[in-house]
């Protein structure tokens, strides 16, 4: 036997011994505490058939709730209103075998009624056959509640009591009628006081305490004719509520037989109390024996390992507990810690370093992780190129446009668009690589280039857009001053749009943007962007260069990525400089490009030469063909408005958003359907499935016109059924060759 096996046995018998002594001297106070413990079982068992009786009732519930949704009951009503003919007794006949065979799976349901809410009898199911006639009229009050049920005893006509359970049917809203099931009150009481354990006797009483119920075979007449509440000389009672009977529970005990274990406890009290003893001084005295020395020695040995050295050699392992008990097993674990201890005192180096590699891992898959959030821009391509369909789309239609030929001076403006788009078609791909950025794989290509021509072309390229908004861009130029620096032309102009858009977007209406140079130290540029708009919170301030940070997250109207901060400061800080900016909350920003000046003689770049091509435009046809298209952004529709206007025998309908989109393709009936993909609301996929539920709809060619170029996006739409997809910028020839393509066949 272990130690704690010893402990314990000992311990209950010392304790068994001091409650026999506390018994012995303290016998009322004891015997009353046992009362009070018989009286509380007592008074268990009372709430035991309570929960009996309710548990009961609840199965009759959940029978009636089964009844009560059966499709039968639907289709008799429904049939009542609707067919008074053969349907109705259809569904009448259906009913009958539907409650015989309840009532032969539950014999104990003596009668199952249906009857209106009027109270006029539909079916009654008695000893498994139907009853023609009721003998009196169900007992029943008018619902307050649709869902109710509700139970009542009453007395049958044979003077013995049955258990009435009635649950109100409604359909469409309206209570139509109720079923009521008529159960013997023995029926309950041989299910809840079959067994009655220690209770003499019970008996149920209305709640009034008028008229008892039922109750067991021994109660005597002076119970019967007093009705006890409370409680009698020789008798424990206890009586409690049924509210859903009406009813009172009332259980009786008789007191010599209740309190038998306290008699039997006085008797062999003393008994007890000497074997306690006596087992108690034993127990203890070996417990003393057994766990008073080996811890001693424990503590002993634990102190020269605390004086001494850390040698493996020293620590020997006293004998006097070398055992297979508890003290044996902690000696044990203590020797294996303190060899623990030595082992890794020694390899203490080791382990730092190890701990160190560890580190350095952790954070080289932290930043690998940081880095992952790149690939956010991979889906950005939508985003991007939309604004450069427009761009594109109506550039090449001026260029193209041969009977409207353009002014040198027209000419000379369109190229300027037509420059600023190629150069931004040319960096969507590279904006969206900032992984490369930020794992510092870009390759940069450094030239010698004044950025004043540079700052004049995004001036140009952004003016546009400074109209849109209402703001105005003022330019300082340095007269008869070039800045060379050494940068990446590209790139360079990249990050001045960038800021520049960025000042004409967050600017309020009627407000400026001015751009200004500034000369330090001889070797130093300083470029300055400066708004007039509502400036930077101070909490934002630290997160302004974060990757898909936003000034103003919240405005829905001023579109971006907040990407571009981030890029910026990186590929400037590529490029040698350094990005910097003040604001004020509701007066305005200034951001700064700082950049060192260079004497190296600048290497003109050789022109590029972008000639428009002429569009071919085919002949008129006499009959029109009708093409929808659905596109949210109210430039896009213009720019294809325009470019089929090349196809005289073309009539262009047009939809904002999907909804209106598929209700004019209902009513028109067009010969091709242009459909963009992103759209608020429903989006191009859910309308092109729900094109082809409708009839007038489902044969109509649909093609995708979106700025959505990833392959898989593509692939997921033709599978779907599209005749084409067309990705945006739009190539004006290839778009011509589709459209004639479809609706020639």
């Amino acid at each position: 036997m272990t130690i704690w096996k010893k402990i314990i046995f000992s311990g209950a018998f010392l304790i068994f011994l001091l409650l026999s002594i506390q018994g012995w001297m303290f016998a009322d106070l004891v015997n009353d505490e046992i009362k009070s413990t018989l009286d509380r079982q007592l008074e268990s068992s009372k709430d035991s058939h309570i929960a009996m009786i309710e548990g009961y009732l609840a199965d009759i519930e959940a029978n009636l709730d089964i009844v009560g949704s059966h499709k039968a009951l639907e289709n008799y009503f429904t049939s009542r209103y609707f067919d008074d003919g053969d349907g109705m007794l259809t569904a009448e006949s259906s009913l009958e075998r539907f409650f015989i065979r309840i009532q032969k799976a539950k014999p104990q349901y003596r009668e199952i009624i249906l009857s209106t809410i009027q109270n006029d009898p539909v079916l009654h199911i008695s000893n498994n056959r139907r009853i023609e006639k009721l003998n009196s009229p169900i007992q029943v009050a008018p619902p307050f509640d649709s869902q109710k049920i509700i139970h009542q005893l009453i007395e049958s006509e044979a003077g013995d009591w049955i258990l009435q359970s009635i649950k109100f049917l409604s359909f469409s809203g309206h209570v139509e009628g109720f079923v009521c099931l008529h159960l013997p009150i023995e029926h309950l009481v041989r299910h809840v006081f079959g067994h009655l354990n220690d209770i003499n006797m019970f008996y149920l009483m209305s709640i009034d305490e008028k008229k008892i119920v039922v109750g067991s075979e021994n109660i005597d007449s002076f119970m019967k004719n007093n009705r006890i509440v409370g409680e009698v000389t020789d008798w424990v009672i206890f009586t409690s509520p049924i509210p859903e009977l009406s009813l009172k529970l009332t259980l009786a005990v008789e007191k010599k037989k209740a309190y038998s274990t306290l008699n039997m406890l006085e008797k062999y009290e003393i008994w007890f109390l000497c074997l306690a003893l006596v087992f108690s001084l034993i127990f203890l005295s070996q417990i003393a024996k057994k766990i008073t020395r080996p811890i001693q020695k424990l503590s002993d040995w634990a102190f020269n390992i605390q004086h001494g050295e850390l040698d493996q050699k020293k620590i020997l392992f006293p004998a006097e507990i070398n055992s297979k008990d508890e003290i044996g097993k902690l000696a044990e674990s203590f020797r294996t810690l303190t060899l623990k201890i030595i082992e890794q005192n020694n390899n203490l180096e080791e382990l730092v370093e190890k701990r160190t590699s560890e580190l350095r891992q952790s954070k080289e898959e932290a930043e690998k992780a940081n880095l992952a959030k790149s690939e956010f821009l991979s889906r950005m391509s939508h985003e991007l190129r939309t604004p450069m369909n427009a761009i594109l789309g109506f550039t090449q239609l001026l260029q193209m446009d041969t009977r409207n030929p353009l002014l040198d001076i027209q000419k000379d403006s369109l190229e300027k668009v037509s420059s600023a788009g190629k150069h931004l078609l040319e960096l969507i791909n590279e904006v969206l690589d900032l992984s490369t950025i930020e794992a510092g794989h870009l390759n940069l290509t450094i030239e010698t280039v004044d950025i004043v021509p540079i700052i004049e072309n995004v001036i140009s390229v952004s003016k546009p857009l400074a109209d849109q908004r209402m703001v105005s861009i003022e330019y300082l130029k340095v007269p008869n001053r070039n800045f060379i620096v050494e940068v990446d032309k590209l790139r360079f102009k990249q990050v001045a749009l960038n800021l520049i858009s960025n000042a004409i977007k967050y600017n309020s209406p009627n407000g400026s943007v001015v751009i200004s140079f500034e000369v330090q130290q001889e070797d130093k540029l300083i470029l300055g962007i400066k708004d007039t708009g509502n400036g930077i919170p101070d909490e934002k301030k630290d997160k302004l260069f974060m990757p898909f940070e936003r000034f103003d997250s919240e405005n829905d109207q001023i579109e971006g990525t907040g990407v571009g901060l981030s890029i910026s400061k990186n590929l400037v800080e590529l490029m040698g400089g350094t990005i910097s900016f003040e604001s004020t909350l509701g007066e305005g920003s200034i951001f700064y490009i700082n950049l060192p000046l260079t004497e190296k003689v600048r290497i003109a770049s050789p022109p590029v030469n972008d000639e428009p091509t002429s569009l071919d435009i085919p002949l008129s046809t006499d009959g029109k063909q009708k093409v929808l298209y659905i596109d949210d952004i109210p430039a896009n529709v213009i720019m294809v408005e325009q470019i089929l206007n090349y196809r005289s025998h073309i009539v262009v309908l047009s939809a904002a958003n999907a909804m209106n989109g598929i209700e004019i393709a209902r009513v028109e009936t067009p010969d091709l359907i242009l459909m963009d993909i992103h759209m608020p609301g429903m989006d191009g996929i859910t309308a092109f499935k729900k094109l082809q539920t409708l009839n007038e709809t489902k044969d109509i060619p649909v093609i995708a016109l979106t700025a959505d170029a990833m392959g898989g996006d593509m692939k997921m739409a033709l599978d779907m059924g599209f005749n084409d997809y067309i990705t945006k910028p739009i190539d004006v020839h290839n778009f011509l060759n589709t459209i004639d393509k479809v609706l020639a066949t």
